[in-house]
């Protein structure tokens, strides 16, 4: 966790000057597509490769994208609210977690990989769907 920390620092600011320049959505869509490249590689990687890519901070930039969209999509009397939510949700989520292990050791990695992988791809073409008709 401490070098994944300290280069997590500069991450979150460079998050948020993508978010100013891009929009947080395109972040997030970015960001899942991301997680997906990065299972695929944890599972196929093994040794010093694996040690590599576990440095790298996606979560800095899915955290960033995620405060920002609610943050400018919720209508301002629901700001807090929203912020409220979306915290409750991400620590629901983060029960998954738990799961996880279980689930890979009953059915091996590739298929734990393979529901990650396509629970990511759908909250990407999700978002894609509501920024479509955010944009419309």
């Amino acid at each position: 966790g401490g070098i994944t920390t300290l280069v997590g620092v500069p991450a979150r600011i460079a998050a948020g000057r993508i978010v100013d320049r891009w929009t947080p959505l395109r972040l997030f869509i970015a960001v899942d597509l991301g997680y997906v490249a990065y299972i695929a590689g944890l599972v196929l990687s093994h040794g010093i490769a694996t040690i590599i890519l576990w440095q790298i901070p996606l979560y800095p930039f899915y955290d960033v994208s995620v405060y920002a969209s609610t943050s400018r999509y919720a209508p301002p009397e629901l700001k807090a609210s929203v912020a409220g939510v979306t915290l409750a949700t991400q620590s629901l989520g983060g029960l998954a977690v738990a799961f996880a292990g279980p689930l890979s050791d009953a059915f091996g990695p590739n298929i734990a990989a393979t529901i990650a992988c396509t629970a990511l791809l759908l909250s990407a073409i999700m978002v894609a769907v509501f920024s479509y008709e955010k944009a419309s």
